[in-house]
């Protein structure tokens, strides 16, 4: 029902009508859904104080509403929060009041984001990309591997935390924290679009307004990385994909292979979760998920394996 939802929500908001009370909430005052969710969330609260829950069901139920309008306008999905929750699943309170932290840290980058593209020269010639949802494991390993490529690379997404957050600066990367249009620009050579973010993403629809060449997160690894690739090694299955790919990666490695490789998850052997060796093996964790709203192939068959690993397979 929240995804029914969300689907009306972002079609009154895409084809809005003077009868449209979501149309009026993001009309001229971006504040208004603001103040109306601190509306709504004082009558949970109100809510909650009275006994039984009737009251209480029909408040949730209205902030739930216009919690999924403030995501329509900001071009989230529900789907970006369950993936937060996934990721928070299992981990301690403690914890994650560290990797809050570590965020708020992290959100000095967004300052140097800013700078954008009006450099004043200095990335003269080099090619320039954007990644949309940049914090994601695969998504940082690969704004780290163009960035060791030579390109320009900036990014954005609506949290950054350790891991990927440290990566990322540790390299000079710019990240943003949020979406904003105004960070894509005409000199971007190529946008590349993470699976968490909607076609209604406000980034997405400025890189399309503009015409810029937009790629799906494999499509880029395969166009710039692993087309030269001599053999292609994947693991693919739904359990195991990350320490049976790490696995290899180790075994290669002491065998003198020195392999590239790309795995959602840091290797402890190698303190990454990426590397580039320019030589003949490419070891690639390859999950099931779609690659982008607007390519909806599994990511491993961006990699064309020359040599395949299948953990298990079970209805996901």
């Amino acid at each position: 029902m929240i995804a029914e939802v969300y689907r009306l929500i972002c079609a009154r908001r895409d084809r809005p009508r003077p009868d449209s009370y979501v149309a009026e909430l993001l009309g001229n005052d971006p504040d208004r859904i603001l103040k109306k969710i601190g509306e709504e969330a004082c009558e949970v609260i109100l809510a909650a104080k009275q006994s039984g829950s009737e009251a209480l069901v029909h408040e949730l139920a209205d902030l739930t509403f216009h919690l999924l309008v403030l995501m329509a306008s900001r071009g989230l999905s529900p789907e970006s929060v369950a993936a937060e929750l996934g990721r928070r699943f299992g981990v301690s309170g403690l914890e994650e009041k560290r990797r809050r932290e570590e965020m708020h840290r992290g959100q000095k980058l967004a300052e140097v984001a800013k700078d954008d593209l009006n450099d004043g020269g200095a990335t003269a010639g080099m090619k320039k990309v954007h990644l949309i949802g940049i914090c994601g494991t695969a998504m940082a390993a690969l704004a780290g591997m163009l960035h060791e490529r030579g390109w320009w690379v900036s990014g954005s997404d609506a949290a950054a935390y350790p891991p990927m957050s440290e990566l990322l600066a540790a390299r000079g990367i710019n990240v943003g924290l949020g979406y904003e249009p105004a960070r894509l620009s005409s000199e971007l050579s190529l946008v590349v679009v993470g699976n968490v973010a909607a076609r209604s993403n406000v980034e997405v629809i400025r890189a399309r307004e503009l015409g810029l060449e937009c790629r799906s997160l494999p499509e880029t690894l395969w166009r710039e990385f692993l087309v030269t690739a001599g053999r292609r090694l994947v693991v693919a299955g739904t359990h195991g994909k990350t320490t049976t790919a790490s696995m290899l990666a180790w075994s290669l490695e002491c065998c003198g292979v020195e392999p590239s490789f790309m795995i959602g998850g840091e290797l402890i052997n190698f303190s990454t979760n990426y590397r580039l060796t320019g030589k003949a093996d490419f070891v690639l964790e390859g999950d099931e998920y779609n690659s982008a709203f607007f390519d909806r192939h599994a990511k491993f068959h961006h990699y064309r394996p020359t040599h395949l690993i299948i953990t298990g397979i079970e209805m996901d």
